[in-house]
């Protein structure tokens, strides 16, 4: 397994723990004990991105392989060609809900909703660009 793909597996695992959390706080059910999100909400979702980071650091520095061959440049293409094109996508689409009729609901969130949003809409498309790796990878192998 390449180092590479080691780090579209971590991303995925780290990227979908955050997209989880953020969506429990963005979005409570009646299930769970959780009230909206606070200002620590986002913090504690950045916290995870720069757990993220030391991963993928000692993942970049133990393994002697090299870092990137042919196919993991074309693959590193494609995943942040969907991760961008995803995360414009979603801000687009949330522009154009606050145009018409949706502007009291935007109006009626707090600052740290709005936060945890921005901060759910980017692990939402991190989680898009490590599954199109993964998948990708695990395509490349069979």
């Amino acid at each position: 397994m390449s180092k590479q793909e080691k780090l579209a597996r971590l991303g995925l695992a780290v990227s979908l723990a955050g997209c989880f959390y953020l969506a429990v706080h963005l979005f409570p059910v009646s299930v769970l004990p959780i009230e909206g999100p606070d200002p620590d909400t986002a913090s504690t979702a950045a916290r995870l991105m720069i757990l993220f980071l030391l991963a993928a650091y000692f993942i970049k520095r133990r393994d002697a392989s090299p870092l990137a061959d042919e196919r993991d440049r074309s693959i590193e293409a494609r995943r942040a060609n969907a991760g961008y094109m995803s995360l414009a996508l979603m801000i687009v689409v949330c522009a154009t809900l606050g145009l018409e009729g949706y502007d009291v609901f935007w109006r009626s969130r707090s600052p740290a909703w709005l936060g945890s949003g921005l901060m759910f809409l980017m692990f939402a498309s991190l989680v898009i660009h490590s599954l199109v790796g993964v998948v990708h990878y695990w395509r490349d192998r069979r």
